[in-house]
């Protein structure tokens, strides 16, 4: 399976000098946004982290009744189950 086998469902931008998870809640409050509560465990996770480094990443729905395999960029397809397993 190739990286164009899925259609892209919404292109997001990363690295764009958000820092922090105060800045996320400042920036979605501006835009109107809310952060539901498993939102703000998200970002109150030692795991949040941000990206320095700019791009965009294309975002995808992937169907598990539908497909087996998924590509992980950089390494060998792996089922889905492995994946979750993760």
């Amino acid at each position: 399976m190739g990286k164009n086998d899925f259609p892209v469902w919404r292109t997001v931008r990363i690295g764009t000098g958000l820092k922090n998870p105060s800045d996320f809640r400042v920036a979605l409050g501006e835009k109107g946004c809310k952060v539901c509560y498993w939102g703000e465990l998200l970002l109150d996770s030692p795991d949040f982290s941000v990206s320095e480094t700019p791009m965009e990443l294309d975002l995808v729905v992937v169907n598990p009744k539908k497909s087996t395999k998924v590509l992980i960029e950089g390494s060998a397809s792996q089922t889905i189950l492995s994946v979750y397993k993760k």
